[in-house]
This record gives structure tokens, sequence and C-alpha cells, in this order.
């Protein structure tokens, strides 16, 4: 998973796209959201979008910083 920040807003102003691959089928999942969204809002995306429909994924890579994966693990492994 990945981010893309700072785009144009669109009619709904969001500004940033939250990029999930699947490794296996290589597959990309583009889910708009809002810059200034925090972690658990991001994890809710991804467990809405994604978990709902595909079941939980075995393994999350990630570039992003520490303090926002332990923010997401927690939230995902909660629901």
């Amino acid at each position: 998973m990945d981010f893309v920040l700072g785009l144009p807003r669109s009619k709904r102003v969001r500004d940033s796209i939250f990029v999930v691959v699947d490794k296996f089928s290589n597959m990309t999942y583009v889910i708009s959201f809002h810059k200034t969204n925090d972690a658990t809002k991001i994890a809710n995306l991804f467990f809405k979008e994604m978990v709902q429909l595909y079941g939980v994924p075995k393994s999350i890579v990630s570039n992003c910083d520490v303090n926002f994966l332990a923010t997401f693990k927690r939230f995902y492994e909660g629901n």
C-alpha cells in the first residue's frame, strides 16, 4: 500500500489516493480520500473497501512510517 498526496480536488473534495496492490494478481485498487485523514480513517477505508471484499490479508507491505503502521495495525486488529 502507498499514498499519492496533493492531487487536484475532486467534486467530493478528495485530494489524495490510497493505492493497494495485490502482490499475487498485481491488481491495483485506488481509494480516494482527503489528505488530512489520520491513520484510523485510512484503516477504516481499507477495512471497508478491501477486507470486506477479499478477506484479511496475510501480510501488509508499506513504506509508511512506524507510527502510522502501528495505528493502522491497532485499528485493523480491533475489527
